[in-house]
């Protein structure tokens, strides 16, 4: 595997690189066997870049500035940009890129500009969110939506035949462009979402055993894909219900929520816990802040948490559930690997001495 070189990234972006350099950093940011090294050699640039420069970095500004960021690299424009607009919007992420971690992201949406693929009807597009990220985007159609941490959407440059298929893998949020003769459908696993017109939110993290489905407004019919060909109707849900559905067998629960809003919080940087397991608290926490959490006790798994966190450093939201909970937790350090990058930071949360957890909380 070639050497991640910083000073060719340093070139890159101060706009001084050689095609040759320009095609060897593109391959470091869109090949994944680099990404490890990569980010931590990313990181270590702009953390430099920030200290030399007065950046504000109040996670409001930073979220505007993520916005127009994402607006400039929807590959469904395919514009070219010319050397002046393309320095300033380089300068522009550098600058949040170490807060975000959005480096396959951001080169790999330039690079779609600066070479447009060909379109035509075998044409697809994959857009990821890396931990710790969330994208907003905007389809062939003009529907739009967010794609949360850690979550893959596949689509095809321009929806042709009778419907319009995107396949999901994670959590996405969507906001479907309404034509009754060509119905929208969200593929994940063996699992179908279809909607004519309408807001829903799909969680359907391919390490979770069941896929909620949220619908917000409108109507979708869900169907599940038979092992022997076709699909069988599930259920349909109302503006207001949730389903939540095993993979294994399409066994499901639908209910009404209270505030279906807050299961789609997360798009506008919220983190919104109404009575929820600990084990779902910490995996959501995981995902948002790239780290890996572990529950020491296994009374903890179902202790219900009821919590909002917006803007709140991972130290923040752990001192919460500290004040908030019965629940303690400790650090495990970093340690560095033969290849020079580091493990994942690591938590391990505990009960208090002496606290009396109540799982029905």
């Amino acid at each position: 595997m070639d050497k991640i070189e910083k000073e060719v990234l340093n070139k890159f972006f101060r706009g001084e690189s050689s095609d040759v350099e320009k095609e060897k950093v593109i391959k470091w940011f869109v090949e994944k066997k680099y990404y490890s090294s990569l980010k931590y050699v990313w990181a270590d640039h702009f953390n430099e870049v920030i200290d030399n420069d007065d950046l504000t970095t109040d996670p409001k500004e930073i979220q505007t500035v993520l916005d127009r960021i994402h607006h400039r690299l929807d590959i469904r424009s395919y514009k070219r940009i010319n050397r002046y607009s393309f320095k300033k919007l380089v300068q522009g992420l550098g600058k949040v890129a170490a807060v975000l971690f959005l480096p396959l992201l951001l080169v790999s949406g330039w690079y779609y500009m600066k070479y447009p693929p060909v379109l035509n009807t075998a044409s697809r597009a994959e857009l990821y969110a890396p931990r710790g990220a969330r994208i907003h985007f905007t389809l062939p159609d003009g529907s739009q939506g967010w794609l949360n941490s850690e979550s893959t959407l596949k689509y095809p440059l321009a929806f042709t035949g009778k419907k319009r298929i995107v396949e999901l893998s994670g959590e996405g949020y969507f906001e479907v462009f309404k034509d009754a003769r060509k119905p929208f459908i969200v593929k994940t696993g063996r699992i179908e979402v279809e909607a004519l017109g309408t807001k829903f939110d799909v969680n359907a993290y391919p390490e979770e055993d069941e896929t909620d489905v949220t619908l917000i407004t409108g109507k979708v019919r869900i169907s599940g894909e038979m092992q022997q060909g076709g699909t069988h109707p599930l259920t349909v849900l109302e503006p207001g219900q949730q389903v939540q559905i095993r993979k294994v067998d399409f066994r499901f629960h639908k209910t009404n929520v209270q505030d279906p809003e807050c299961y789609i919080a997360w798009k506008e940087g919220k983190l919104i816990f109404r009575n929820d397991a600990m084990e779902q608290v910490v995996r959501k926490l995981g995902r948002w802040y790239n780290v890996k959490f572990y529950l020491q006790e296994r009374k903890l798994q179902d202790y219900r948490y009821h919590a909002t966190f917006q803007y709140e450093s991972l130290d923040e939201v752990l001192k919460l559930i500290r004040l908030t909970s019965p629940v303690d937790y400790k650090i495990i350090k970093r340690k560095k690997l033969p290849d020079d990058t580091f493990t994942k930071k690591r938590i391990i949360l505990f009960a208090k001495k002496d606290a009396d957890i109540n799982i029905n909380e």
